[in-house]
């Protein structure tokens, strides 16, 4: 019988083959991360806007309580000439215009730390920080919808209000606060932490007005529309970060 003398040999893939198929298998074998859009989607299905919102009356109060401090203060700044009114209502709306989502944020977390369930939501489908990731969301929309709403009333009464921009001022003043609001959530152990973003916004344009008078007021209305528009984009990507990562953290660790 004739033998092959040949030896058998079989060829081992290199290194980099290797490591692509080790990436294939893995990214097969885990699941997809759900992207936030989806995530949130599928909460708000599966509990409902009743139970998401249990307090509907109080954030509702809060809401209306919030436009109108909005047009009272806008309608006092108008009792200036037609010059100043413009100026003066740039103010009022950078600075104000987060105040409401300020107010309804501290009220649902005063309320979620004081609860008695807090430890046993922890360990539900849904954690706690992510229904509040959920509804500080809807919060910074209702928000921006009764800071626009204000903005009409007052431009039907005073006269030289540039509606577009000074709804992107609003825009921009409320999605920066809300991504600095965020960061203190989630970087600050002090239960006390969303006061210190609050009172810091406040305290700082205060001051800015009080030390630079007419310059800080003709510094807001020079700027660009399409500035406004950046920092409204920009604030808005960086409050959507901070709320997936406040979501998708728990969710790991929950």
């Amino acid at each position: 019988m004739h033998h092959d003398n040949k030896k058998f040999s079989i060829d081992f893939p290199d290194d980099e083959r290797m490591g692509m198929e080790i990436e294939r298998i893995v990214s097969k074998g885990l699941m997809p991360k759900r992207t936030l859009y989806i995530s949130f989607r599928q909460m708000s299905s599966q509990l409902g806007w009743k139970v998401l919102f249990k307090d509907r009356a109080e954030i509702g109060l809060i809401t209306l309580l919030g436009l109108l401090l909005m047009v009272l203060m806008g309608y006092a700044a108008g009792e200036q000439s037609n010059s100043e009114s413009a100026l003066s209502m740039s103010v009022v709306i950078f600075t104000m215009s987060p105040v409401l989502y300020f107010a309804i944020a501290v009220m649902f977390f005063v309320q979620l730390r004081s609860r008695d369930t807090y430890e046993t939501e922890m360990v539900c489908k849904y954690s706690v920080h992510q229904l509040a990731a959920f509804r500080m969301l809807v919060f910074s929309l209702l928000s921006l919808a009764a800071n626009i709403i204000s903005i009409l009333l007052l431009a039907v009464r005073i006269e030289g209000i540039d509606v577009i921009k000074s709804i992107l001022m609003s825009a921009s003043s409320l999605f920066v606060f809300s991504a600095l609001f965020m960061y203190f959530q989630l970087h600050m152990s002090s239960l006390w932490s969303w006061l210190i973003a609050g009172m810091s916004w406040i305290s700082v344009n205060a001051l800015l007005y009080w030390m630079a008078g007419s310059a800080y007021e003709q510094l807001l209305n020079q700027i660009p529309v399409l500035v406004y528009g950046g920092l409204t984009i920009v604030g808005f990507i960086l409050y959507v970060r901070h709320l997936k990562q406040l979501f998708y953290l728990q969710q790991a660790g929950g």
